[in-house]
């Protein structure tokens, strides 16, 4: 045998950590932007099957969530360039510096993760915030708790660009923890502002409807933003966690992978379970309300008695009464309408208001009314959420 040197590994232990890093990275990564995708053209899909031409907020909604897809896309790309060259650099021959390369792929990704956090907790602001027209108080905290956000995520940008062009790759809590805590309180006062609607829903509508310990749509699509609301702040939570904390550095670089993408799939989730619930009108992240089918008899009993099929719409809470005579005309129509007078080729539509929520009648025309019988519901002067 010829004399040669023995084999030697060009790697080193560092190295086969830094390659296992990114394997393992780059496959949390595939997975979750793979579900983002899925999830992503579902709720567009389903978005455009109910018309966009003539609701703005449906336009508006989808471009958020393009935007939204397109930062969570520039992040993965830039996160697998990053992850190329820091292989390349490890081998001897190809003498490659990547310092510039890497600082460019994460700057680009900061800058699109900041956007795609904004984005996602303007999503969270506008569910609460068209449950709450008319009350400025409830409002202006929603305002306040959104631009705090939006100034922590410019410091926390400056900071964290600030430590790339330095080079500064150590765990550095700080400034950093004020964009997470921020979000986390943000979606904290959001989700309870929705829990008290939720409750003030329950006290006000459910006990005039005698419908007992029963759940609508409209509450069950309360309870799902609230539920996924606590979810999506838990998240925020173990943020906070892995970045205060430097023992959990390597859970850190894990779970920076998966919020960017947990972002963007916050939002088309609710879409879609809310389209599951199949409610007759829009979901509360368009600004809109489904409506609440009353299950005091079956659906098929209703048609064949001609009785119509009662709903719920949110109003502004400062809508007035216009007196004790209408209260009892709606009271008496829906005592009326419980009995079946209503035929089904006479079917009407009505509304009554109470504690700031209106109880929409659904008929086919409001033009066609019963003979001998006319009844006119309660107006209010504020907008309606749909």
């Amino acid at each position: 045998m010829a004399d040669s040197d023995p084999e030697q590994s060009v790697l080193t232990s560092q190295d086969s950590w830094d390659i296992s890093e990114a394997v393992i990275s780059e496959t949390i990564q595939g997975l979750f932007y793979g579900l983002e995708c899925l999830l992503m053209f579902a709720a567009v899909y389903k978005l455009s099957r109910r018309g966009l031409r003539k609701s703005i907020r449906r336009q508006l909604l989808i471009l958020v969530i393009a935007i939204m897809f397109i930062c969570s896309t520039t992040t993965a790309v830039c996160n697998v360039v990053g992850d190329v060259v820091q292989l390349r650099s490890m081998a001897p021959a190809l003498n490659y510096d990547p310092t510039m390369a890497i600082q460019k792929t994460q700057i680009i990704a900061v800058f699109t993760t900041r956007i795609s956090y904004l984005l996602g907790d303007l999503i969270v602001v506008w569910r609460a915030w068209i449950l709450f027209g008319g009350e400025p108080i409830f409002r202006g905290v929603l305002a306040a708790c959104f631009t705090m956000t939006f100034v922590a995520a410019i410091v926390n940008l400056v900071f964290t660009i600030r430590n790339i062009l330095d080079f500064e790759f150590k765990p550095q809590p700080g400034a950093r923890l004020i964009l997470p805590a921020t979000l986390f309180f943000t979606n904290m006062v959001a989700t309870s502002f929705i829990a008290y609607k939720t409750w003030y829903y329950r006290r006000s509508v459910a006990k005039f409807l005698n419908r007992g310990s029963k759940r609508g749509q409209v509450e069950n699509v309360l309870i799902l933003l609230i539920e996924s609301g606590f979810l999506y702040s838990f998240l925020w939570i173990l943020s906070l966690i892995s970045t205060s904390n430097p023992q959990y550095y390597d859970f850190a670089v894990f779970f920076g992978t998966i919020l960017p993408h947990a972002a963007g799939i916050y939002p088309t989730t609710i879409i879609l379970l809310t389209a599951f619930q199949k409610s007759c009108c829009d979901t509360t992240l368009q600004g809109q309300v489904p409506s609440l089918g009353v299950h005091t008899t079956k659906s098929s009993d209703r048609e064949e008695r001609g009785v119509p099929t009662q709903s719920l719409r949110f109003a502004p809470m400062q809508a007035t009464r216009t007196g004790d005579e209408d209260f009892r005309s709606s009271s008496d129509f829906g005592r009326s309408a419980s009995r079946g007078r209503y035929s089904r080729e006479n079917r009407m539509d009505s509304e009554v208001e109470m504690y700031g929520i209106d109880i929409v009648e659904a008929g086919h025309k409001r033009d066609s009314v019963s003979r001998g019988s006319k009844h006119e519901g309660i107006k209010h002067e504020g907008t309606e959420v749909v």
